[in-house]
């Protein structure tokens, strides 16, 4: 239900053309799940790995760390673009952006 929210932010705030809800690719016997994946191939040649928790556990960055560092294994066609996790949590069905203060992104395909 909250997918229409996150839609609107991964386009008016990130640009991207392409976002598409739970996928799941398997190669060589692995699965890989995300709750959504969007990228852009124009103007902006990025790719955002997003995961939806009801509520955010420490563990859960983690989580989201390994999964980007597996990224482009199931992805190589997008090895060229700037890789970003987002983590949400869902309140009341809505999502909004919060920056905290002093945050910078990191582009995983650089790490």
């Amino acid at each position: 239900m909250a997918f229409s929210s996150m839609k609107r932010i991964l386009i008016e705030k990130f640009g991207m053309e392409f976002i598409s809800p739970r996928v799941l690719v398997r190669k060589s016997g692995d699965s890989y799940e995300l709750d959504v994946l969007a990228y852009s191939n124009r103007t902006k040649k990025e790719v955002y790995v997003v995961e939806t928790k009801s509520r955010l556990r420490d563990d859960d960055i983690d989580k989201m760390i390994e999964k980007l560092r597996k990224f482009p294994k199931f992805f190589p066609e997008h090895r060229d673009k700037a890789l970003f996790g987002v983590i949400t949590a869902i309140d009341d069905e809505t999502f909004t952006l919060k920056i905290p203060k002093g945050f910078k992104a990191i582009n995983f395909t650089k790490v």
